[in-house]
Protein backbone atom coordinates (compact mmCIF):
# COMPACT_ATOMS: atom_id res chain seq x y z
CA UNK A 1 0.00 0.00 0.00
CA UNK A 2 2.75 2.41 0.77
CA UNK A 3 4.67 1.45 -1.88
CA UNK A 4 2.38 1.67 -4.59
CA UNK A 5 1.60 4.97 -3.25
CA UNK A 6 5.32 6.16 -3.60
CA UNK A 7 5.36 5.16 -7.19
CA UNK A 8 2.81 7.02 -7.96
CA UNK A 9 4.19 9.69 -6.73
CA UNK A 10 7.83 8.98 -8.20
CA UNK A 11 6.22 8.76 -11.96
CA UNK A 12 4.02 11.88 -11.02
CA UNK A 13 7.22 13.70 -9.76
CA UNK A 14 9.21 12.87 -13.48
CA UNK A 15 6.31 13.17 -15.43
CA UNK A 16 6.08 17.00 -14.33
CA UNK A 17 10.04 16.65 -15.62
CA UNK A 18 11.41 17.24 -11.94
CA UNK A 19 14.12 15.04 -10.26
CA UNK A 20 13.60 12.52 -7.75
CA UNK A 21 16.38 11.91 -5.06
CA UNK A 22 17.38 9.69 -2.94
CA UNK A 23 16.14 12.53 -0.01
CA UNK A 24 12.85 12.53 -1.80
CA UNK A 25 12.24 9.14 -1.61
CA UNK A 26 13.28 9.21 2.07
CA UNK A 27 11.36 11.61 3.29
CA UNK A 28 7.71 10.54 1.23
CA UNK A 29 8.38 6.67 2.19
CA UNK A 30 8.58 8.24 6.10
CA UNK A 31 5.55 10.33 5.48
CA UNK A 32 3.70 7.68 4.14
CA UNK A 33 4.35 5.19 6.81
CA UNK A 34 3.14 7.53 9.26
CA UNK A 35 -0.25 8.08 7.46
CA UNK A 36 -0.77 4.37 6.39
CA UNK A 37 0.94 2.42 9.41
CA UNK A 38 1.39 4.59 12.12
CA UNK A 39 2.12 1.76 14.59
CA UNK A 40 4.82 0.75 12.22
CA UNK A 41 6.36 4.20 11.38
CA UNK A 42 8.61 4.43 14.61
CA UNK A 43 10.38 1.26 13.69
CA UNK A 44 10.70 2.27 9.91
CA UNK A 45 14.31 3.74 9.06
CA UNK A 46 14.30 4.70 5.25
CA UNK A 47 18.06 3.46 5.10
CA UNK A 48 20.25 3.44 1.86
CA UNK A 49 19.57 -0.68 1.72
CA UNK A 50 15.63 0.08 1.50
CA UNK A 51 15.86 2.44 -1.09
CA UNK A 52 18.64 0.34 -3.44
CA UNK A 53 16.15 -2.73 -2.74
CA UNK A 54 12.77 -0.80 -3.15
CA UNK A 55 13.98 0.55 -6.79
CA UNK A 56 15.68 -2.73 -7.51
CA UNK A 57 11.49 -4.08 -6.93
CA UNK A 58 10.13 -1.48 -9.09
CA UNK A 59 12.79 -1.23 -11.42
CA UNK A 60 13.68 2.22 -10.99
CA UNK A 61 17.18 3.62 -12.42
CA UNK A 62 19.12 6.72 -11.53
CA UNK A 63 19.33 9.23 -14.25
CA UNK A 64 22.53 11.00 -14.82
CA UNK A 65 22.92 15.06 -14.99
CA UNK A 66 23.02 15.68 -18.62
CA UNK A 67 26.44 17.36 -19.79
CA UNK A 68 25.88 20.32 -22.27
CA UNK A 69 26.97 18.54 -25.42
CA UNK A 70 22.95 18.22 -25.76
CA UNK A 71 23.24 22.02 -26.65
CA UNK A 72 22.16 23.14 -30.34
CA UNK A 73 25.18 23.55 -31.85
CA UNK A 74 24.50 27.49 -32.42
CA UNK A 75 24.44 27.70 -29.05
CA UNK A 76 27.97 25.77 -28.18
CA UNK A 77 29.22 28.30 -30.72
CA UNK A 78 28.08 31.13 -29.17
CA UNK A 79 29.27 30.12 -26.21
CA UNK A 80 32.80 28.86 -27.57
CA UNK A 81 33.17 32.08 -29.29
CA UNK A 82 32.51 34.64 -26.80
CA UNK A 83 35.25 32.62 -24.46
CA UNK A 84 37.84 33.00 -27.03
CA UNK A 85 37.02 36.73 -27.25
CA UNK A 86 37.39 37.18 -23.36
CA UNK A 87 40.67 34.86 -23.69
CA UNK A 88 42.17 37.24 -26.53
CA UNK A 89 41.02 40.25 -24.51
CA UNK A 90 42.85 39.22 -21.52
CA UNK A 91 46.06 37.90 -22.47
CA UNK A 92 46.34 41.14 -24.96
CA UNK A 93 45.86 43.16 -21.94
CA UNK A 94 48.73 41.73 -20.18
CA UNK A 95 50.97 41.47 -23.41
CA UNK A 96 51.40 37.71 -23.29
CA UNK A 97 53.59 36.08 -25.87
CA UNK A 98 52.99 32.49 -26.29
CA UNK A 99 55.68 30.58 -27.21
CA UNK A 100 56.49 26.58 -28.15
CA UNK A 101 58.48 23.52 -26.45
CA UNK A 102 61.98 24.81 -27.74
CA UNK A 103 61.25 28.88 -26.37
CA UNK A 104 60.63 30.25 -29.64
CA UNK A 105 57.53 32.49 -29.93
CA UNK A 106 54.70 31.46 -32.16
CA UNK A 107 52.16 34.24 -31.23
CA UNK A 108 52.26 37.90 -29.54
CA UNK A 109 48.54 38.49 -28.47
CA UNK A 110 49.04 42.19 -29.22
CA UNK A 111 48.98 40.84 -33.07
CA UNK A 112 45.46 39.71 -32.88
CA UNK A 113 42.10 41.59 -33.39
CA UNK A 114 39.80 41.21 -30.27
Amino acid sequence: MMESELIKLFDQQRSRGRKVTARWFCAHAKRLMKLHYPLQADEFVASRGWRLRFCLRHKITVRRRTNGRQMPLAERLQRVNSFHRQLRAFLKARAIKVRNFHGHVIMDIHSLRA
